[in-house]
């Protein structure tokens, strides 16, 4: 093998451990900033699943709180009906929520 044969051969190898080097870097660059933008993205997914868990719970509290006068509205209004008759309207309304809330519990998920 004469010398500029084993220049040209070495010169190859370099340039080809450069190029191997300069890919294996930028392949690091690039895996960061992907384990960078994952991060961030689980980060803003967490927030806004956070908010609307909040928003939700307000949401159910609200709602939980204003059965309270639409029963008492029910009641009422239906013992007027039977004139006057507060216990009967009292327990129709319990039976009939009974009822819609046992058929909402028999159905599978």
């Amino acid at each position: 093998m004469s010398a500029e044969t084993y220049t040209d051969n070495l010169a190859g190898k370099t340039y080809l451990l450069d190029s191997l080097r300069e890919t294996i870097v930028s392949a690091k660059e690039v895996l960061l900033n992907k384990a960078t933008l994952v991060k961030e993205k689980l980060k803003s997914s967490v927030e806004t699943t956070a908010k609307h868990s909040l928003q939700l719970t307000v949401f159910a509290w609200l709602v939980a709180l204003s059965t309270i006068p639409f029963v008492a509205f029910l009641v009422l209004g239906l013992g007027q009906l039977l004139n006057d008759r507060y216990w009967l309207s009292s327990l129709i309304v319990s039976v009939i929520f009974a009822v819609v809330g046992r058929n909402f519990g028999d159905k599978e998920v």
